[in-house]
């Protein structure tokens, strides 16, 4: 084989790993960041930036800004419940004497709510997942702390 051949051909293949690269790089997002995993900020790399302090999964839940409003007795009854049993479903407890008490709660569908509450000192953000029975008890299902703030 020629050497005008040899780097004909190396000449190609160096153009097409170039390209290669270059849409690797330009299509595959940061390598070096903070990723937002199951609810919880995980390090991709080597992020220059310290983790983020908002919360990881809210954004998930947002329905395209879509509120879902579920019937009153429902609303009345989650409320009611979450009210009387909040300190003993989160896994945070209170501090320095504080008390958990809701300040917002938001229904994404008719088993799912996005619950804020505080205690003075702390506040979160969590996902309730509940059920109804027959005799209208909220039956908990799964709790889940948001954010953290």
């Amino acid at each position: 084989m020629s050497p005008k051949k040899l780097f004909l051909i190396f000449l190609i293949l160096l153009v097409f790993a170039g390209g290669l690269l270059a849409i690797r790089f330009y299509f595959g997002g940061e390598e070096d960041e903070w990723r937002c995993e199951n609810g919880q900020w995980v390090m991709h790399g080597r992020p220059a930036l310290p983790m983020p302090n908002d919360g990881c999964g809210a954004e998930k839940l947002d329905n395209k800004n879509e509120k879902f409003e579920p019937a009153r007795a429902v609303v009345s009854l989650v409320r009611d419940y979450l009210d009387q049993n909040i300190s003993q479903l989160s896994p945070e407890k209170e501090v320095l004497g504080g008390k958990f008490y809701l300040t917002n709660l938001e229904f994404r569908d008719n088993e799912t709510a996005i619950v804020s509450y505080e205690d003075g000192h702390n506040a979160f953000m969590a996902m309730f997942r509940f059920s109804l029975n027959e005799t209208e008890d909220v039956i908990p299902l799964d709790f889940q702390i948001l954010n953290k703030n």
